[in-house]
């Protein structure tokens, strides 16, 4: 029965693991040479520079509301 429990439950894992898309994106920041607009995206695979931000800004939130990032607070230009 155990068995048969961690087959059912590998094969779930496996059906739910192949159907997540990840996706991250890395939006502004502070670098060795100071605050930064950059916009890297990565989509599973590989990373991507986007479109830069339109001021500089960091330690900031971003949450995502359908398909728009929204910036809140942080300091920048």
């Amino acid at each position: 029965l155990e068995t048969i429990l961690e087959n059912i439950l590998e094969n779930i894992l496996e059906n739910i693991l192949e159907n997540i898309t990840i996706k991250i994106h890395l939006l502004g920041g502070f670098t060795n040479g100071g605050e930064t607009d950059m916009v890297l995206k990565f989509d599973g695979n590989r990373w991507s520079m986007m479109e830069p931000l339109l001021q500089t800004r960091w330690a900031h939130r971003s949450v995502v509301v359908e398909d728009t990032i929204i910036h809140v607070g942080g300091i920048g230009k």
